[in-house]
């Protein structure tokens, strides 16, 4: 935590004489940021920033990476009872775009042993070329820019985790528009990210302090209605924002699907997964003025059994640890 404070902080904390420079309005930019301002660097991206030192990115790297295993790859989504369907092993399973170090599709496939396929990554090229085969088994590497048209067709999931939050609207609708012509009538868009509540409320304040955060540095958290407006914006169709405050704060996953694929059949929640939702409704509004509450439900014998917890979210949330985001420009 101590290395994204030390990069990210600093620049929220001199925002209102950036905004004085430069005049009250959105940061509708990536390279005249109030992290580039502050650093005086303006022209250059977040990334171009923490290159300019020697250590300064693999110190930020570093930090964040204390906090990778804390955002859940399969803890949200049921995968295995979504995928179950049309999962084969002549198809792709997932593809993880702009997955980084690969540690999504591990956690897929150690996670969902049951779902076939194959498991695909895609980067840019000096990002995977420091990958070595023995750290991703029997996962397919691909150099691919994530402005440009989808090369893997008929994946049963187009996976992006920890990447939308970079970007403002128009180019996070760009990313998913250029996977619309690979995707099969099953196919689906899974993001993995955060989504905040609306409207605010005290109790979300660490949410709200992230997407300061990223306002920072040009990127944007959402709330349910701006993955909304993402679907328009792409011309998808927006399935379900799935998130469990209780245990994981803001994180989320939020599914989508051509705008004519018929996901009844894959997306009902059972009569349990309800009664648990409602039960952890409760919970939160139990707790509304006191020390937030983690209820973790699990299936026992057939009965779903609830047990409390305190915990602090916010040291389970991670930022955004995209070292591959470019400015859009840069991009074919």
């Amino acid at each position: 935590m101590k290395h994204r404070v030390d990069e990210m902080v600093p620049s929220m904390y001199s925002f209102n004489r950036y905004m004085r420079v430069y005049g009250k309005r959105d940061v509708h930019t990536y390279t005249e940021t109030p992290h580039s301002w502050h650093n005086g660097m303006v022209g250059k991206h977040f990334w171009d920033v923490l290159d300019s030192a020697p250590d300064r990115l693999d110190r930020f790297n570093r930090g964040l990476s204390m906090f990778a295993a804390l955002h859940p790859v399969v803890a949200i989504f049921p995968f295995e009872s979504v995928l179950q369907a049309g999962n084969s092993s002549e198809r792709p399973l997932m593809v993880d775009i702009g997955g980084g170090r690969g540690l999504a599709l591990l956690e897929m496939r150690k996670g969902c042993p049951s779902l076939q396929g194959q498991l695909i990554l895609q980067d840019r090229p000096e990002v995977l070329d420091a990958i070595s085969p023995q750290d991703l088994p029997d996962v397919t590497k691909m150099a691919h820019d994530f402005f440009s048209e989808q090369p893997v067709k008929n994946a049963q999931m187009y996976y992006i985790r920890r990447v939308m939050h970079d970007w403002q609207d128009e180019d996070a609708a760009r990313i998913m528009k250029a996977i619309v012509p690979a995707m099969a009538p099953d196919s689906r868009i899974i993001i993995s990210d955060t989504t905040l509540p609306e409207p605010a409320t005290p109790e979300a304040a660490h949410a709200i302090w992230l997407d300061i955060m990223m306002l920072t540095i040009g990127g944007k958290e959402r709330t349910a209605g701006d993955w909304n407006k993402l679907a328009d914006l792409s011309g998808l169709k927006l399935v379900r924002v799935w998130q469990d405050p209780a245990k994981f704060g803001p994180l989320c996953v939020v599914e989508y699907m051509l705008p004519d694929a018929n996901s009844q059949d894959t997306t009902i929640e059972s009569a349990k997964e309800r009664s648990a939702m409602d039960e952890q409704k409760q919970v939160n509004e139990d707790n509304s003025t006191g020390t937030p509450k983690v209820v973790s439900t699990t299936e026992t014998e057939g009965f779903l059994e609830t047990e409390q917890r305190d915990e602090d979210w916010e040291e389970r949330t991670v930022v955004g640890d995209r070292d591959q985001s470019v400015e859009p420009g840069q991009h074919a």
